[in-house]
């Protein structure tokens, strides 16, 4: 799960970025998509407080 902190929409689409930009080109060269499903995770409280946390689940598996 990749995590970010801070007010929505700002910060879910900043992860959304370094996920798919940097970290995929890189680091997640070494694994593989295990389904077809990526999950937004939003917790409970006040998605415009700077202290707003959310997350993204992406199923991977290290590649054979």
């Amino acid at each position: 799960m990749f995590s970010a902190k801070g007010s929505l929409p700002n910060s879910l689409q900043s992860l959304n970025d370094r996920v798919w930009k940097e970290w995929y080109p890189g680091e997640g060269q070494k694994y593989q998509r295990n389904g077809n499903a990526m999950l937004e995770v939003y917790a409970a409280g006040d998605m415009q407080s700077p202290d707003y946390e959310c997350g993204i689940w992406i199923p991977l598996q290290e590649k054979v």
